[in-house]
């Protein structure tokens, strides 16, 4: 009986091997899953509308405060208000990030780069603001995180 399971492993492990050399099949002769053409992140619990065909990523917290911060960063080279902060941002992030810029962009704490600080019993008045807390105050980012 034992001769008889071994065997079949045997034949089973080198029938899907590559050009019949004899090794055993494995990760490698298995065919790579094929990426979408089209996909997008969507920041976690916001309801969007569907495209078919699009395959949609839930972002991570840690992810929407790096596309926050890039947009922050981009402001400081070319102005809050401009039209396009989201220019050197991955394709599947673009819907996202433009999202957030349009957001940021109607935030007082993000055009006018203030912020108060909340210090747990007392608040203090941040000017420049931190951009961990722009996109906490704008977007209702968790701040830990963007630190």
């Amino acid at each position: 009986m034992r001769l008889l399971v071994a065997v079949m492993l045997v034949s089973a492990a080198t029938a899907g091997s590559l050009k019949g050399s004899g090794t055993p099949a494995g990760p490698v002769d298995w065919s790579a899953k094929k990426h979408p053409i089209v996909g997008e992140f969507v920041p976690f619990g916001k309801a969007i509308p569907r495209t078919p065909g699009t395959t949609y990523y839930t972002a991570t917290g840690k992810q929407e405060c790096s596309i926050c911060k890039t947009i922050v960063g981009n402001a400081k080279d070319a102005g809050a208000s401009f039209y396009d902060l989201c220019g050197n941002v991955m394709p599947q992030y673009q819907k996202m990030c433009q999202a957030q810029q349009k957001t940021l962009q109607s935030c007082p704490e993000y055009i006018n780069d203030w912020c108060y600080q909340d210090l747990g019993g007392s608040q203090k008045l941040r000017s420049p603001c931190p951009d961990h807390l722009k996109c906490h105050y704008c977007l209702g980012l968790n701040p830990l995180h963007c630190v």
